[in-house]
């Protein structure tokens, strides 16, 4: 039970932003879990046991969970994955495009693991939109940017961008609507 609410907080970062189920999810198992090992700890001081190396587990996989998420393992794994898919997708628009990408584009739909819902074309680069990151509050997404991410993204549409680079000219964003 543990690790299922380990995978599913570490799902739940793979994504820009959050996905809110997964993460909802991994919250109430390691909300559960945690009464479960305070329970045990307290039985086992209380009995005059040592406390057993088990113990340890919950606190060293929580901290171990942690972690990942501050560094963004999750997303950048991930991401890793699916590097190749994204290449190709970019590389499919027409540099002279300055519309939303349809149905019909190489770069909505499926791209490696993650579901793209529309894409525009910025100065020197693309922005994607990641159907499941960051629930009802905020846009999420991928941005293709060789030279970065600068203030002139932000417009009414893409409100207080927050990047997290991925490497090679790729980064997550969350903005606000």
């Amino acid at each position: 039970m543990l690790a299922l609410a380990a995978l599913a907080l570490i799902w739940s970062q793979s994504v820009p932003g959050d996905d809110l189920l997964w993460l909802m999810i991994g919250l109430a198992g390691w909300l559960v879990m945690g009464i479960i090992w305070l329970v045990r700890l307290i039985l086992c001081l209380e009995g005059g046991g040592r406390p057993r190396r088990w113990l340890a587990v919950a606190p060293v996989m929580a901290f171990a969970v942690l972690a990942m998420i501050v560094a963004d393992v999750p997303i950048k794994a991930r991401f890793e994955l699916s590097r190749a898919d994204f290449d190709a997708a970019v590389a499919q628009i027409p540099s002279d495009t300055r519309s939303s990408g349809d149905s019909s584009s190489e770069a909505t739909g499926r791209i490696g693991s993650y579901e793209i819902t529309s894409w525009w074309r910025a100065r020197d680069g693309v922005i994607l939109n990641e159907a499941n990151g960051s629930g009802m509050a905020n846009d999420a997404g991928f941005a293709y940017l060789p030279d970065g991410p600068t203030p002139r993204l932000a417009n009414s549409n893409f409100e207080n961008p927050q990047f997290t680079s991925l490497g090679d000219g790729w980064y997550a964003w969350t903005a606000s609507w």
